[in-house]
């Protein structure tokens, strides 16, 4: 059981660095564009990887505040789903979203295979990715006006920004499938484990 919380923890750890790692390299290509890159550069590895998770964290903070998911509109089957559960745990005043929490905290314990912990990770990982990425797309918008402004043109930002900007809506689009990806898997955990008692 140890193991396998490691390897959640692991993931999650995975999740915070990746998403640094992407912000931190942009921020190091941003400093540099603007000739103060000095700033921030360090060439201890420990700093920078405190500055990497840091950066992760922070774009996970971010994320938070624009990542609203909707924890109330089901679709009829998932509401009967719902009304088992909350009879199975015995909360029938609890509402549907209430009761789906509850039922992703006891799947958890009972997915054997670690889909759910998995699932959540990489929905983190990505929407992580999809506010760096926005971030980026809205610093390179900035720069194309600041250049507009000076007539002058520079190719790498407008590719920078379409870049950016695809990758930001695909990461987004991959996040949103993570996230429903952890909702059926709740749900068929519960099913399975109720049709085997």
């Amino acid at each position: 059981m140890n193991e396998f919380l490691n390897k959640i923890s692991l993931y999650d750890q995975l999740g915070y660095i990746a998403v640094g790692g992407l912000g931190y390299g942009l921020l190091l290509y941003d400093l540099n564009y603007i000739n103060i890159s000095h700033i921030i550069y360090a060439s201890n590895s420990f700093i920078i990887a405190i500055v990497v998770y840091f950066i992760g964290h922070t774009a996970q903070a971010i994320a938070n505040q624009f990542f609203k998911e909707n924890k109330t509109e089901y679709s009829e089957n998932k509401k009967k789903i719902l009304l088992s559960i909350k009879s199975h745990f015995q909360i029938p005043e609890f509402s549907d979203g209430e009761a789906f929490g509850v039922c992703y905290l006891w799947a958890i314990g009972n997915d054997k295979t670690g889909h759910i912990s998995i699932f959540n990770a990489n929905y983190g990982l990505y929407r992580g990715w999809t506010i760096v990425l926005f971030i980026q797309s809205l610093v390179f918008s900035l720069l194309l006006v600041l250049e507009a402004i000076h007539c002058l043109f520079n190719v790498e930002n407008l590719i920078g920004l379409l870049v950016c900007s695809i990758l930001s809506i695909l990461t987004f689009k991959r996040s949103k499938r993570f996230y429903k990806y952890i909702g059926e898997k709740v749900f068929q955990t519960f099913i399975i484990y109720k049709n085997i008692q």
